[in-house]
């Protein structure tokens, strides 16, 4: 409600986020992706899993289910499928 926020696609390897406020403010911020834009989830898993834990501290399981849930928000909002999404695949 306070404004936008502008990723390029894909959206899980964007370099750079543009946020717009209703104020007329803009902020550009740049990430460096270093490969797939998966490799920071790979690397706290291998952590993980080498310490002997099943949830991250890093990205706690309720949280990724909350972003699981505005993912789907966002989709159905902006009318967006996917061909997983299909119900002869679940």
């Amino acid at each position: 409600t306070s404004g936008t926020i502008q990723m390029s696609s894909p959206w899980y390897k964007t370099s750079e986020t543009v946020t717009r406020l209703n104020s007329g403010a803009v902020t550009r911020n740049s990430f460096p992706i270093s490969s797939t834009g998966f490799e920071y989830e790979i690397r706290e898993v291998v952590s993980c899993i080498n310490m002997g834990k099943v949830e991250s501290n890093r990205m706690p399981l309720a949280f990724s289910l909350m972003m699981a849930e505005v993912s789907d928000e966002i989709k159905k909002q902006g009318n967006f499928t996917h061909p997983a999404d299909a119900s002869e695949l679940l």
